[in-house]
């Protein structure tokens, strides 16, 4: 499943309607109400937000320390937002970042290659934790 967090719910639609996700499953919900859902099976997380605040932050690093890839999207943030942006970037918190406005072409192109590298990723440690049981 892929969840959407934002207050828009046309960016949850238009991911819906994209043909290029391969019948994904996607959910939507409001930025408010994010901590709560960031549990279950979560492919990716698409973290929508103006400018990002501290409980944004926290959540992206609480679905990083889950295994849950985050891709953000912003529209032209303040100074302040880079920096933690960056910072994000660099300690892998978030797996993609988009600047908005954003065509749904690479959108879904970030999701796949997102979603690719975060189940590589599984099969390598799971196949590292089997041979540790040997």
């Amino acid at each position: 499943m892929v969840l959407v967090v934002s207050n828009q719910s046309h960016i949850s639609e238009r991911i819906k309607d994209s043909s290029l996700l391969g019948g994904i499953r996607v959910t939507r919900v409001p930025l408010d109400e994010a901590r709560g859902e960031l549990r279950g099976r979560i492919d990716l997380i698409v973290y929508d937000v103006y400018d990002l605040r501290k409980r944004d932050v926290e959540n992206i690093h609480l679905a990083s320390k889950r295994g849950i890839p985050v891709i953000l999207m912003t529209a032209y943030p303040k100074k302040r937002a880079m920096d933690e942006i960056s910072r994000l970037w660099r300690n892998g918190d978030i797996k993609g970042y988009l600047l908005k406005p954003v065509k749904m072409e690479e959108l879904s192109a970030a999701i796949e290659k997102a979603i690719g590298n975060h189940r590589r990723g599984r099969k390598v440690y799971e196949a590292s934790r089997g041979k540790e049981a040997l």
